[in-house]
């Protein structure tokens, strides 16, 4: 009998392997499984955090790396220097790091970065220290930086914001500088924007700056013990104050001289002879000069300072305060429209003092005692030049040093310079006038919600009422009573449409609701830079062109970052312009005319423009163009003031002055003249009726040559004038009849005005041509009047306007 078990054991064992094996395999899907999630956990928390990280990360570019400490540089149109911009502080640029010299580029190297020429643009050794000494002291500190990292640091963030995003940002542009720069390249963009801080009170940038101040030489003349005392320095400038700690900046120049020795940049007799040096004794005491904000025209800067960060930050795509702090440091070549020979005439004009009167003592009450300042008369003038808008003069005020206000973008009332561009220019443009049509100077009562008495009664500058004259003469006399009628004729809300179309962006929408536009009465002011350029429109037959002072920008690379575009719209058709211009032109040449002194100083050329006064003779303006160019000039205090008149000083003739002096001599070399279209024509017309003149009205002396456009000219000739018989009784004047005796009769030319109706409190405001006009009373003592003309059957021939 066998003793062996029975039961079949071997299928059993294989079924329990293959299910072995089974577990086995799920267990390393398991393990794959949960390594693969791990791996994905790991991955996306990895892209999450660098995506974090990186997020908003700026994009390099080159032209904030290169000359990072360098001034940008205000050009006239010629290329000439006009100035510079600089943050505070001494700044003079290397262009190439042979400049700096082999000692003090050694001894950057041995004090900041030994392994500069060798690593990648990070040095991950000194990341994984200053990582660990970070989390030691659970706050980001400084350390660990490479020079490549520091100059990224430098014209990437100069905000030094201290953040675990910001570390790793700056790390990934260092990378990337590395790639696109040289070392060289590096190392000199490095060593131009190092901070020495201050050394006889001036700001230090830069080693070559550094060099001068603290030892007055170049800083590829230093000697290796010098090189390695500025070295020292950038570290911490606070701490290693020359002026405070000399001390403190001597004991790590030995360090860094050390540190030269170990490398090998200094032998051991080399050495010795640097830690030997006396270099604090050859520091020197005397301070040089520097200017961070250099410029004979700092008005011109100062309008560029405001104009270009914004023009800068719009094309680069960053923040206009980033761009005020590039324009400091980032060698920007800034070409503007001045002409330097222009601008030179105008601010020797404004050193010579004797267009000027003495400043003007203001006296106030402190608290004990008054105060006494001296203040001086202010100016704003432009010159623009017509056929590009461009600016090519400009004079902020009399003195940058006593006043930084730049008036010539200031906002004054205009007074009578706003009458062409709101008033006479609409009222041609809508046909509602032509320069010989007739208007009536006499005195008007006009609502004024404004006034106690909801009335208002504008006066003439003299005074006066003068009755019937042509548009030409109102506007040439500068009378607000013919101005404020057409406004009202029109609506004012059309003078204030022009006024903005024309630039005039301070005239506010109440004047648009307002008679007192006409005569430059208005809550909104207008700017010398903003009326230069509406009556340059004028010149330019009516196409209005925005004003512009810089025309190109471009980065330190050379590279194009902004030009300027002319944009223009048209305000005014050509013949209006042109009639226009005409009008303005017998301001200056008129004996009567309110800007007639200029015409005594510039003899046989075009110059058309406009005078302006305010009440009590605050402000003085003139503002005038020739073909070519169009200035605006005006004067006035700081303050609500009066301007000082005597004998010498006339407020309303100072612009005038002024403008003679700065553009007459181009204007009498250039001789130019304005061409009318040939559509307009000239006629000798009636200024009291508008008609065409006939003898008659050329024996009264009222007569003048007026410039019409095809289909406006008068085709009828005036009657107006006649012969009458007149005589006096008891003080008036009457019609002779057949009772009155013969040595009483006077024989006058005089003519029909249209009566006026004025009540008992106006009639002393009764218009002077009055007395011109033909009486309608006969004499009392009866019969009929001599005088008793048929005007239709009269044959007259109109008068040619040639000479």
């Amino acid at each position: 009998m066998s003793n062996k078990d029975p039961r079949p054991t071997t299928p059993v064992s294989r079924r329990d392997r293959a299910q072995q094996k089974k577990l086995k395999r799920h267990k390393k899907q398991t393990v794959l499984a949960l390594a693969l999630g791990g791996i994905a956990v790991i991955t996306g928390f990895a892209i999450g955090i660098s995506t974090y990280l990186l997020k908003d990360i700026p994009a390099l570019r080159l032209s904030d790396f290169v000359d990072l400490s360098a001034a940008s540089l205000v050009y006239a149109s010629d290329g000439s220097v006009l100035g510079r911009f600089a943050s505070e502080g001494d700044r003079r640029p290397l262009t190439s790091l042979q400049d700096a010299g082999l000692p003090l580029e050694d001894a950057v190297i041995a004090a900041e970065d030994k392994d500069f020429y060798h690593h990648i643009g990070i040095d991950p050794l000194a990341i994984v220290r200053s990582a660990w000494d970070d989390l030691h002291h659970q706050s980001i500190r400084s350390g660990g930086s490479t020079i490549t990292q520091q100059t990224v640091k430098l014209a990437m963030f100069p905000n030094q914001e201290r953040t675990v995003r910001r570390k790793v940002q700056e790390m990934v542009l260092a990378l990337e500088l590395e790639h696109r720069q040289s070392k060289q390249q590096i190392l000199l963009e490095y060593v131009n924007a190092l901070y020495f801080g201050r050394v006889h009170g001036v700001p230090l940038y830069g080693v070559e700056s550094a060099a001068l101040h603290i030892f007055g030489r170049h800083a590829k003349d230093l000697s290796p013990a010098q090189a390695a005392f500025l070295a020292a320095i950038p570290n911490n400038p606070t701490y290693f104050s020359l002026e405070q700690y000399p001390e403190h900046v001597l004991d790590r120049q030995h360090y860094i001289l050390g540190k030269m020795h170990t490398l090998g940049y200094l032998h051991d007799g080399d050495f010795l002879h640097a830690m030997a040096e006396p270099v604090l004794q050859e520091v020197r005491h005397d301070r040089i000069l520097y200017a961070p904000y250099e410029s004979n025209s700092p008005y011109i800067l100062a309008q560029v300072s405001h104009l270009a960060p914004r023009l800068i930050a719009q094309s680069e795509g960053i923040s206009q305060s980033q761009a005020q702090t590039e324009l400091e440091s980032r060698g920007y070549r800034i070409y503007t429209s001045i002409d330097p020979s222009l601008q030179q005439r105008m601010e020797q004009t404004i050193a010579t003092t004797r267009d000027f009167p003495p400043d003007l003592t203001v006296v106030s009450m402190g608290r004990q005692r008054k105060n006494k300042r001296h203040v001086q008369e202010q100016l704003g003038m432009v010159i623009i030049q017509n056929t590009s808008g461009r600016i090519v003069a400009l004079a902020g005020g009399r003195n940058f040093a006593k006043s930084q206000v730049d008036h010539t973008l200031m906002r004054r009332q205009a007074g009578s310079a706003l009458k062409p561009l709101v008033v006479y220019g609409p009222a041609l443009e809508h046909g509602i006038i032509t320069p010989g049509s007739v208007v009536d100077d006499i005195p008007e009562t006009y609502y004024d919600p404004n006034s106690p008495s909801k009335q208002w009664f504008p006066m003439n500058w003299d005074n006066q009422f003068h009755g019937l004259m042509t548009a030409r003469d109102a506007l040439m006399h500068s009378y607000n009573l013919p101005a404020i009628s057409l406004l009202n004729q029109m609506g004012p809300q059309i003078g204030a449409h022009y006024a903005w179309e024309l630039g005039l962006a301070g005239i506010e929408k109440s004047d648009a609701n307002s008679l007192g536009l006409a005569i430059g009465g208005t809550r909104g002011g207008v700017s010398p830079e903003e009326l230069a350029a509406a009556y340059s429109t004028l010149a330019r037959g009516g196409l209005y062109t925005e004003p512009s002072l810089i025309d190109r920008i471009d980065d330190s690379l050379g590279k194009q970052v902004y030009r300027h575009e002319v944009r223009t719209h048209r305000v005014f058709h050509t013949e209006v312009a042109a009639l226009l211009t005409t009008m303005l032109k017998q301001v200056i040449e008129s004996p009567y005319g309110t800007a007639h002194t200029i015409a005594r100083s510039l003899h046989h050329v075009d110059v058309a423009g406009k005078t302006g006064t305010t009440d009590n003779n605050k402000d003085a303006w003139f503002v005038g163009y020739t073909p070519s160019y169009t200035m605006s000039a005006w004067v006035g205090y700081d303050f609500p003031h009066a301007l000082l008149t005597t004998a010498h000083y006339t407020e309303p003739l100072r612009p005038q002055k002024l403008f003679v002096r700065v553009l007459g001599p181009v204007i009498n070399q250039r001789r130019e003249h304005f061409v009318l279209p040939a559509t307009i024509h000239p006629y000798v017309i009636c200024t009291k009726s508008g008609l065409l003149a006939s003898p008659l009205c050329k024996a009264a002396h009222d007569t003048e040559i007026d410039y019409f456009a095809a289909g406006t000219e008068p085709t009828d000739i005036c009657h107006s004038h006649q012969i009458v018989f007149t005589t006096v009784v008891n003080g008036v004047r009457v019609l002779a009849t057949e009772y009155t005796p013969l040595y009483e009769i006077k024989t006058e030319i005089l003519f029909n005005r249209p009566a006026i109706t004025l009540d008992q409190k106006l009639q002393k405001y009764a218009p002077r041509d009055i007395s011109e006009s033909i009486p309608k009373e006969l004499d009392p003592r009866g019969g009929f009047p001599l005088s008793d003309f048929q005007p239709s059957s009269t044959t007259v021939t109109p008068l040619s306007p040639s000479p």
